[in-house]
Order: C-alpha cells, then structure tokens, then sequence
C-alpha cells in the first residue's frame, strides 16, 4: 500500500480531520497512513515502526471516532490502552484524546503509580470511555474491584518491547485473559524480536502485520547536524561541557531538549550548566513523578530553557513547536536515536537535531546517520570563552579554588568514571 497523501484519504471524520488541520497535521506519517485504514476494518493489527515516527496517533485517531460513535450510556470504558511508563500514559491522555478529539469529548482515566489514587478513582466513577495504564496500577484497581471489564472493545499494547524488556509479560498476559474475547486487538512495538512474535501471537487473532522500515522513519524537516568528539575531548568531561556551552551560544540556542545516556550525566550536566546561568532542569527515572511533570510543565511553559533529560524519563514527550533537540550523547541504539530526534520537526515544522558524534559511533550509527554528515565547526575564534558567575561569598570562593586543584573530568577518569564514584562527588564542584 502507497502511504496516503493526506489525513482526508483516511476513514476519519470530517471534525477529527479539520482538528488535526487546525492542529497543523495534514500528512499522515508511513506508519499512521498503512495502520489507520486497517484499525477501522476491524483487524486484529501488530505494528512494527521505531519510536518516533508517530505510532500512538496510528491507533488513537481512529479509536477516537470508533469509540465516539459506539458509546453507550453504560458509563463504562470500551478501550484499554496498556502503556510501561507513566509519562506515556500521561502523554496518551493529554496529546493523543484530549488534544485531537477535542471535539469529541472522549473521556479518559489515566492510572499510573506514583500519583494520588482519589483523582484517578474520580476519572472511573464519572464514566471513562478510555483507561490509560500501566499494568500494575491498572491490576492493582482491578484487584479492589474498581475497574469493569465487560464492555471492552479495543486492546492496545503500546511499546510492547518496552513491556517485556521491564518485566511485565505476566501482568499483560492475565489481563488479555480479564478482558472480553470478542475485541480487536492492537500491538505496537519498535522491534520484532521472537518474544515479541511470541507474545503477540498470544494476544492477536488472525492479525495483519504492518511494518515500516527504519529509512522510512526520519522526519526529512530535522536538519542533522554533528559536533565532532575527538579523542581528546572524549576523555575530557569539562571540555566536552564546554563544547555544549560553545554550540549553545554561537547557534543562539535558546530552547532544546539535552539526552544524555546517564542518570549520573543528567545531574552533572545540570549543576553546569546552573552554574553559567542557563534555566535548566535535569529529568530522569530517579526525580519524583510529580517533580518531573512540573519541569515538563515549565518547559512547555517557558519558564525552563533547557531539559536535561535520559531516555527512559522522556519516552512518550510530546511538545509541539520544540525547536531543537540535542545528542550530548549519542544513544545505545539506532532505536532511541529515531527516538530522540523525533522530538522535534512535529506537526509540519522544521527541526533541528545537534549530535555530539565520536568516530567509533560514527561507524555504530551508519543505519540511522546521513550519507554526508553535516559537522560544525566550533573554533575558539569564533565563540569566546565563558566563564561562570563570580561567586558572591567566601563558602563559593573556596569552592572555585578547591575546582581548579581537579583533573579535566570529576574523578580523574574522563568519560569512564564509575557510576558509583559518581553517586557520591560534590556536583558543586563541577564545571
């Protein structure tokens, strides 16, 4: 099947796709053009397209109006979307039902750890249509009786792979059994491992199986550019910060995602940057919920220039208008690098994507990467060197002179200092 043109080639409604257009969605993306069509013909669907490329709006748009026009006044949900983070649950709710079917009220319950339950509860008893969860809190409602299984139509597994790869086989497994045999069934991964194949031929019947291939997922409005690493950089942190701090300034970056590989790396980079006077927050697994939905907010806002962010923490992110993301570290994978970068260049405008780019990584990427890579220079002549505010009391003096006594990275080690050497450094210290 050829990708469509435009949303209007769909089976959506009329509304949903003057929403979208208003929104600044006209073409849908491969994997929403060849999935949405066979969502609204009732088939059991397994969907296979790396993170980025628009799969959450593959099956929420049509499920949207599928739900709207079966609704009963049974006060019951006819949808059961499982999710493994509470950010992507989060994200579902706000971008996916709420922002495109605005105008079709469809009414969601997001339950997710980490949060007060009373809200949550209050969303089931006013009559959901839609339940976002994570599998254990949605088990844990389930087990206290509060959850009502019987009018559900649609079954979603989203990031199916991430579900395995934390444990949550079992718990995906009992549920499919809580749930009404007579429903359509949605499975959405990045990858097709054989636990995948495995456990979807559990869950789906008769599926049709709709795959895109990775060149087909990188958005063609991302400009790719590179900062080459060179060995000796990469065994500097405080150079490597500095190469940051440099791009930042002669490229007048003013607002960006920053994914670092590390948890450790996010708190480090943070303090830095605080340091030089940058709005920045770091945003990782080990923040509290709450927290992590503030600087979210924040940023969204304005208020923060910067989100310091690891991968697990931002998966699901959705921001309209980000116009820049930044690799100080390239991904483990070709999969999280899709990922990355398609934070930014959505709902038809440009992005650019900053990657921090060793020559070993050079030759990991080639999948994913340009056949020409666009490096920036970075020359000393050209962005003049900063330095942090003067410390305003004698404690910060000290502090500074105890700085300068360090080597180039915190520890000594350069870019391998050991995470638990790491756990208990002075971040103050940092530069």
């Amino acid at each position: 099947m050829k990708n469509l043109i435009t949303f209007s080639q769909t089976y959506l409604s009329d509304s949903l796709i003057s929403n979208l257009d208003k929104l600044g969605y006209v073409q849908p993306t491969p994997i929403q053009s060849k999935l949405i069509p066979k969502i609204f013909q009732g088939q059991d669907v397994l969907g296979i397209a790396q993170t980025g490329t628009g799969k959450t709006a593959a099956y929420a748009l049509p499920l949207i109006d599928l739900i709207y026009h079966s609704r009963r006044r049974s006060g019951m949900a006819s949808c059961l979307i499982l999710v493994p983070t509470r950010e992507l649950a989060e994200q579902v709710a706000s971008t996916s039902f709420e922002k495109y079917g605005r105008k079709h009220h469809i009414r969601t319950a997001t339950l997710i750890g980490g949060m007060a339950q009373t809200k949550q509860l209050g969303a089931l008893s006013k009559g959901a249509d839609v339940i976002i969860a994570t599998p254990g809190r949605f088990l844990d409602f389930y087990d206290k009786g509060k959850i009502l299984l019987a009018n559900i139509k649609f079954f979603v597994i989203d990031e199916a792979d991430r579900m395995l790869d934390m444990g949550f086989l079992p718990d995906m497994q009992r549920i499919n059994n809580l749930l009404p045999q007579r429903k359509q069934s949605l499975f959405l991964s990045a990858t097709m491992l054989p636990s995948i194949q495995k456990c979807a031929e559990e869950i789906l019947r008769n599926p049709v199986v709709v795959k895109i291939k990775p060149s087909e997922t990188v958005n063609k409005v991302i400009e790719q550019k590179f900062v080459q690493v060179t060995a000796e950089i990469s065994k500097s942190d405080q150079m490597k910060r500095r190469m940051l701090r440099d791009l930042i300034k002669k490229h007048e970056i003013s607002n960006a995602i920053i994914f670092c590989n590390r948890k450790n790396d996010v708190d480090i980079l943070e303090k830095s940057m605080n340091r030089y006077g940058y709005k920045v927050r770091g945003f990782h697994g080990d923040i509290h919920q709450s927290k992590r939905l503030e600087y979210l907010t924040s940023f969204k806002d304005g208020h923060i220039d910067f989100l310091i962010a690891s991968d697990i923490a931002a998966r699901g992110i959705d921001i309209d208008g980000l116009p820049n993301v930044i690799n100080y570290d390239f991904p483990m994978s070709s999969e999280e690098y899709i990922h990355r970068i398609g934070r930014t260049g959505r709902a038809g405008m440009s992005g650019n994507a900053w990657t921090f780019l060793t020559d070993k990584e050079c030759a990991r990427a080639k999948k994913v990467l340009p056949e020409t890579l666009d490096f920036i220079n970075l020359s000393k002549e050209s962005v003049p060197s900063q330095k942090p505010p003067k410390p305003s009391n004698e404690k910060e003096t000290q502090s500074n002179e105890k700085e300068t006594q360090l080597s180039e990275s915190p520890t000594g080690f350069g870019g391998d200092t050991p995470d638990f050497m790491l756990a208990n450094f002075d971040l103050s210290l940092i530069d």
